[in-house]
């Protein structure tokens, strides 16, 4: 995100091992105070609207696979400039299309 150098964008790889159950997924970000990227549209949703009943979660926005890596960015860019922390607090939001 050398572009816009105030948006913290951190990826999972490394952090959190392919195969961790959603439910630990959202956990982590949780706890990290972060809001969830995710291309897991079939069973996250799912596990987050469980999830929010319990504990509070920044946010979770989900990205189509199909994207191109350049309208992700985009997306990213401006989710980052229209949408406050407020309106992604336990919410969850599709990635604006660009």
């Amino acid at each position: 995100m050398h572009r816009w150098p105030l948006i913290d964008l951190r990826s999972a790889q490394g952090r959190i091992p392919d195969a961790t159950p959603d439910r630990d997924v959202l956990r982590f970000a949780a706890h990290e105070g972060r809001v969830l990227l995710s291309h897991d549209v079939s069973t996250m949703p799912v596990h987050f609207a469980r999830f929010i009943q319990d504990f509070e979660l920044p946010g979770l926005i989900l990205v189509r696979q199909d994207l191109p890596v350049a309208s992700i960015i985009e997306g990213i860019f401006l989710a980052w400039s229209q949408w406050t922390a407020d309106d992604l607090r336990n919410a969850l939001r599709w990635l604006p299309r660009c």
